[in-house]
């Protein structure tokens, strides 16, 4: 359901946003350039940060919230430490 996925994306995002603390910028939730693959949605954000024990640490902080409301819309979250493209 492409809008639990946005619901989803929303609230994950936010809950990162509470974690970063000024400490780091969030970027998103957008789409995924490729919105739409085997027949699932895709929204990404991007967590950006000068300091990776920072950000890290920023993640492990907010993923059990974000992971909790993925469930709660019955959606699969993913992370991707260090990505080398955003397809």
């Amino acid at each position: 359901d492409e809008q639990a996925v946005a619901r989803a994306a929303a609230k994950g995002t936010s809950q990162l946003n509470s974690a970063v603390g000024g400490a780091a910028r969030v970027l998103g939730p957008a789409t995924a350039p490729l919105a739409r693959l085997r027949d699932q949605f895709r929204w990404h954000a991007l967590l950006c940060g000068t300091a990776t024990k920072v950000t890290h640490g920023i993640a492990r902080a907010a993923l059990p919230s974000m992971y909790r409301s993925a469930r709660d819309e019955n959606v699969a979250l993913s992370v991707n430490v260090d990505p080398l493209g955003m397809m």
